[in-house]
């Protein structure tokens, strides 16, 4: 009976400790896997910052291209109307 008990009793000591060290896996697991989701959303936000800092410079290119065209455009048509009253 005694001895029933002891093995009984390091049985239960063992489950516990596999438990404990089953639990301790798993909480490994999740912190590397919460570490890797945060790393990929910290480079899809960082990528989103880019795309969206080059789309404002690609913008800004057209946009001053246009008012060159602009002014360029208004250039002639004042320099063609000066001609014309000469």
């Amino acid at each position: 009976m005694r001895a029933k008990m002891i093995t009984d009793a390091k049985k239960k000591r063992d489950d516990d400790k596999a438990k404990e060290q089953q639990d301790a896996r798993d909480q490994v697991m999740k912190l590397q896997t919460d570490l890797e989701k945060e790393k990929l959303g910290k480079i899809a936000k960082k990528n989103n910052e880019r795309a969206a800092a080059q789309k404002v410079i690609e913008d800004n290119r057209v946009e001053k291209a246009k008012r060159v065209a602009d002014e360029a455009s208004n250039k002639r048509k004042d320099a063609e109307e000066i001609e014309h009253y000469l």
